[in-house]
């Protein structure tokens, strides 16, 4: 039976399978690459190739009987390599943009946008998932609608649903301060 190389990707990560006419072997290969520079992003190839033989060494341990066409298999990786950088290339450029410059761009007429730091949204990124620091200190004012409406464009570029950056965000909190802020909601 003949497999060829399947790919999807979503907000952080990529899956890669062998697909026949029967089904898929799924293999789990995530990459987590809301953190990925240009250098990493440049490797992509490598590794993508090294997930492609686990997951040849997947299916031939498993009971699928299977062939490669080793040059179909090239060419798909090399499609899913230049679809996947291109993909991680353009959450990267949306992740570096100024939360500033975006802000005043976006809403003009507020005059707290002055007050907003020039800090990027992989950096708030960065502080919802790795939980180090204040939220309203990067930000540079503690006004929550330019908090949500940050969050919000953060779930735009992550493909993430607004409830994951808050939920994110609620638990970088002591539980005093979430049942304070659920009461003002």
């Amino acid at each position: 039976m003949e497999y060829k190389l399947g790919y999807s990707y979503n907000h952080c990560s990529i899956t890669l399978f062998l697909e026949s006419k029967k089904g898929r072997i799924p293999i789990r290969t995530t990459f987590h690459h809301l953190n990925w520079d240009d250098n990493t992003i440049k490797n992509i190839d490598n590794f993508i190739t090294n997930e492609i033989y686990e997951l040849i060494s997947h299916a031939k341990l498993s009971d699928h009987l299977f062939k490669i066409d080793y040059d179909r298999l090239g060419k798909e990786k090399n499609k899913i390599c230049k679809n996947f950088s291109s993909y991680l290339q353009a959450k990267n450029k949306l992740l570096n943009v100024s939360i500033k410059e975006w802000y005043m761009e976006n809403y003009p007429n507020d005059d707290l946008g002055k007050e907003v730091l020039n800090f990027s949204f992989k950096d708030l990124n960065n502080l919802l998932t790795y939980g180090e620091g204040d939220v309203y200190s990067l930000i540079g004012c503690a006004d929550s609608v330019i908090r949500e409406r940050c969050f919000e464009n953060l779930a735009k570029i992550t493909e993430l649903p607004y409830k994951s950056i808050y939920d994110k965000w609620l638990d970088l909190k002591e539980p005093e301060e979430v049942e304070e802020i659920e009461q003002e909601r």
